[in-house]
């Protein structure tokens, strides 16, 4: 009997492929891009009175304000977030952005690292909602944040567009 090694079918044999996928999964993003909404300390309600006003953003009704955050991009909500104490609670108020930062904070970070300002806090919220690849229809495990869409592994790594 020869060397086990060499009598291997070629198609049995594993090649492994040189990926190069771009993901910020070992990006550390927790300690390089700190978010503040775990220090604020406050309750989040867009009705409460606000002892700092938002300027004549407080002229509108709390419903049609967290409509308008909701279909702003996430680096801007994140500076307005940080003009004052008032900013932040009507930020922090928006349910979506609230579900997002409470399930996967890590992707605020990445979306603030990469400054992605092509889609809103809504869109987001809504691909994260799906189940999906949006090209083959398989489970998704990816977040493509060049156009907010989520893909499987297999399209990640074999199709051109991402």
């Amino acid at each position: 009997m020869g060397n086990p090694d060499t009598e291997l079918p070629e198609r049995t044999v594993y090649v492994k492929q040189n990926i190069c996928d771009n993901t910020l999964d070992n990006a550390q993003l927790a300690k390089r891009c700190p978010l503040d909404n775990a220090n604020n300390g406050r309750c989040a309600d867009a009705s409460a009175p606000a002892r700092i006003p938002a300027g004549q953003l407080d002229r509108l009704p709390a419903e049609l304000l967290i409509q308008v955050l909701l279909y702003t991009d996430l680096p801007s909500l994140t500076c307005f977030r940080r003009v004052n104490s008032r900013a932040m609670q009507l930020v922090d108020s928006v349910p979506q952005y609230a579900a997002i930062f409470r399930h996967c904070p890590d992707i605020i970070r990445a979306i603030i690292s990469i400054q992605a300002d092509a889609f809103d806090c809504n869109t987001l919220y809504a691909t994260l909602s799906t189940t999906r690849c949006a090209t083959c229809d398989r489970y998704k495990d990816h977040l493509y944040l060049i156009d907010c869409s989520r893909v499987c592994y297999f399209c990640f790594t074999r199709r051109p567009e991402y």
